[in-house]
């Protein structure tokens, strides 16, 4: 992790003393030209070819090893050619050792520093080696640790990142986690909470908060926390967080009754672009909780599209089309449904009572006498309907 400071202005000394250097090389370069035209060559491959990384337009990162690699050639061509010039011919096979002696040295560097990025946590532990104020490496080895289940290092390396950038709020995020997924809810409420006191647009602490409002049957906290982060202006790629916790903002909505509010937040979510069954569905049963039936048979007719092996879907379709008194496709549906699950025993159930709605008092008896045999416990829900038929 390079610890780099730039300078703020032109007048910095160090950047007069390195504008001063490259003004004398090529000077020399450009008065030496004629006898010796390699060090202009070498000299001006190098700027040039560093001219893309000069951030004269952003660059990210701003400096990295990497951009130096094409440019080098320029040093490697005047470390080659410039000691056939000056050195006398017998001292050329010192050269040559020499040659062999960098080639090798650096070899062995090469080596060493593949050592090092032989893993993620080889990395990070020789970058707090030399770099022991990086706030990244911190952060890194510590998730290195995370992912090998070995959370006193982890957790201390957390602690350790947030003493170095207190506003930082991972540290109690990954605290409230491992509480979270040992069902310690309680502590992972406190621990997302002080989460947001550091940094209060962090989208994963608020989405993990409603979650684990949610598991403590909080539902409107939940539901606040949802709408703060979907109000948020944080930005997202995709707004994905975004997305979710509108979506299960819009499940505790109709859990709560508040189909309405969780219609809007369904068909915003379907005008953004999700088109899934799943969401299809969940409008249509809004709609029919609200006695929208039209609108709610056709997102049930949209979901069945996407999937049509979904027996709780036709049958729910199939009682609005009996509502609507459209007795046949109200008993294709049903008809439908038994087949695609015949264990399922609304279908059958609802089948028979359609029969008695339409007067074919003959159908409704006899599949009432088939729901019955296959599943007893609807004994008592069909009793009023069999009263009707005596």
């Amino acid at each position: 992790d390079y610890d780099v400071p730039f300078a703020e202005t032109l007048a910095t000394p160090a950047v007069a003393a390195a504008a001063l250097g490259l003004g004398v090389l090529l000077g020399t370069a450009i008065l030496a030209r004629k006898r010796h035209p390699q060090i202009l060559l070498g000299l001006g491959w190098f700027f040039l070819i560093m001219v893309p990384a000069l951030n004269l337009f952003a660059t990210n990162p701003i400096v990295a090893d990497r951009y130096a690699y094409l440019p080098s050639f320029g040093f490697c061509y005047l470390l080659a050619t410039l000691p056939q010039r000056f050195v006398p011919a017998g001292a050329k096979r010192f050269l040559v050792a020499a040659g062999f002696t960098l080639v090798a040295v650096w070899a062995g560097l090469a080596g060493a520093r593949n050592g090092v990025w032989r893993s993620d946590k080889t990395l990070w532990e020789d970058t707090l080696k030399v770099s022991p104020a990086s706030f990244r490496a911190y952060m890194n080895l510590g998730n290195v640790y995370l992912e090998e289940k070995d959370f006193p290092r982890a957790f201390a390396l957390f602690k350790r990142a947030q003493e170095l950038n207190p506003a930082d709020a991972t540290y109690d995020i990954y605290l409230g986690d491992a509480l979270f997924e040992k069902g310690e809810y309680a502590g992972a409420i406190t621990s997302y909470q002080a989460a947001l006191r550091r940094n209060p647009n962090s989208l994963l602490a608020l989405a993990q908060l409603g979650q684990a409002y949610e598991k403590t049957g909080q539902t409107e906290l939940a539901i606040e926390t949802y709408s703060k982060l979907v109000d948020s202006n944080e930005p997202e790629p995709n707004n994905v967080r975004h997305n979710d916790a509108r979506l299960r903002r819009a499940f505790l909505y109709a859990g709560s009754g508040r189909d309405a509010e969780a219609l809007r937040d369904y068909l915003h979510l379907e005008r953004g672009g999700l088109n899934s069954w799943q969401l299809s569905c969940n409008i249509a049963r809004s709609y029919a909780r609200q006695g929208k039936r039209r609108e709610a048979i056709a997102y049930y007719v949209r979901s069945l599209e996407k999937n049509g092996a979904n027996a709780d879907a036709l049958n729910n379709l199939g009682i609005l089309y009996r509502e609507e008194k459209e007795y046949d496709n109200a008993i294709a549906v049903f008809r439908k449904a038994m087949t695609l699950d015949p264990a399922f025993p609304l279908a059958p159930f609802n089948l028979a009572v359609t029969f008695l709605d339409q007067g074919d008092r003959a159908n409704a008896r006899y599949y009432f006498s088939y729901t019955l045999e296959r599943f007893p416990r609807l004994r008592a829900s069909a009793a009023p309907f069999l009263a009707k038929l005596q």
